[in-house]
Parts: structure tokens; sequence; C-alpha cells
């Protein structure tokens, strides 16, 4: 009963990030009209660069905030996968899919970022020594218990 609904939750970790595609179709659709429904890339109605700049490039990448959803899925599938081993696999599903949605939004819709410094991925990799611990404090918890794997018969 409660399995389910983790990964239930984490499902939606994986749909609601993406809801930002939204906003690239709009601009997708502006942007035709705005070169009169051809695909020249050249052909466009402004006539002042501010105004060229808004219709064609994106936001910036906020990594910041990617991060953190990277973080939580690993932490809750490190808590709970010791009773509910197919968390890792909704967990790669998650993760294969947040790669390839950041990579082509990367490289298609988001505009330069500044460079960043390696002080935000050091400070994340010092977690997962504890997510680790968690993991097996957690596994301990839930192997010791006896009615977890007791079978009806």
């Amino acid at each position: 009963m409660i399995g389910s609904q983790i990964i239930f939750t984490i499902f939606l970790m994986l749909l609601f990030p993406h809801f930002e595609l939204a906003p690239i179709i709009f601009k997708g659709i502006l942007k035709c009209f705005d070169r009169h429904g051809t695909m020249n890339r050249y052909m466009t109605k402004q006539v002042i660069q501010e105004d060229y700049e808004k219709l064609y490039i994106g936001p910036e990448f906020n990594i910041q905030i990617r991060l953190g959803q990277v973080m939580t899925i690993i932490f809750v599938t490190m808590t709970y996968s010791s009773g509910l081993p197919i968390l890792y696999f909704v967990s790669l599903i998650v993760f294969i899919v947040f790669y390839w949605t950041d990579k082509y939004m990367l490289l298609r819709f988001y505009k330069k970022s500044p460079q960043l410094t390696g002080e935000l991925s050091k400070r994340a990799i010092q977690f997962l020594p504890m997510s680790a611990a968690v993991h097996c404090m957690f596994g301990l918890v839930m192997f010791s218990y006896p009615y977890i794997l007791k079978s009806r018969k």
C-alpha cells in the first residue's frame, strides 16, 4: 500500500518538472507566426534586437533545482529500496528521462548559463555516503521486522 504511493510519487517527480515543455511549444508557435509560417530562420517580423532575443532565446537552466530533484530521488530510492527493490528500476527510468530531456533542452532551448564552479557538485557528492548509511539503517529495520517477509498460508 505505502510502496505503491512512493512509486507513484517518484513517477510524479518524473512528470511535473517537465511541464516546462509547454512554454516551448507555445514559443514555437509564436516563432512560426513571426516567420510568416515558413521555416526560414532568417525571416522575422521583429525590428528591435531586444524583441528578437525575447522571442528566440530561452531562459537559463536552473541546475540547482535539477540537482535537488536528483538528490531527492536518490535518497528516497536508497531509503525504501530494501523493501521495494523495484525502486531501482523506477529511478533508472526517471534518470534516463531526466538526462535526455535536459540534454535536448540545453542544446535547443535554454540560453547559455553562466559558468559554475565545482562547489555545487562537490557538496552533492558529500551527501551520497549519507544515503548509503540511510540505506543500511532502513534495510536493517526492514529485514529485522519479523512480519515483513512472512507469507500468508
